[in-house]
């Protein structure tokens, strides 16, 4: 008899072209010792779709906790660039000051 889950996997590989990713999928589907064939016995076994305490939504809702603690840009759709410095103008500036002047430098940059 011909199990279901195997003709979608074979036809799911059929559609990959990378080796690689077709290599791991059937890893994942074949693998006798499987989170995820865990979780999908434990979801179709559960009563009434309750499945509040199963392993996989507990594991779920503490991926979610962990991604609300991520820290996340204030500014993220913000482009930042660079500015180009005129380094013949520090080099000037700092020739023109005696020597062991500690005196801070005032750069002017926008003479650039």
């Amino acid at each position: 008899m011909a199990d279901p889950d195997n003709d979608k996997l074979t036809n799911l590989c059929n559609k990959i072209d990378d080796n690689e990713i077709k290599y791991w999928l059937e890893e994942i589907a074949y693998s006798n010792n499987n989170k995820i064939k865990d979780w999908h016995v434990k979801l179709a076994s559960s009563n009434n779709n309750k499945i509040n305490d199963l392993l996989v939504s507990n594991e779920f809702l503490e991926a979610d906790k962990v991604i609300k603690s991520l820290p996340i840009s204030k500014h993220s759709d913000e482009m930042y660039t660079s500015k180009i410095i005129s380094t013949k103008l520090i080099l000037e500036t700092i020739k023109d000051l005696p020597q062991g002047d500690s005196a801070q430098i005032n750069l002017n940059n926008t003479k650039i």
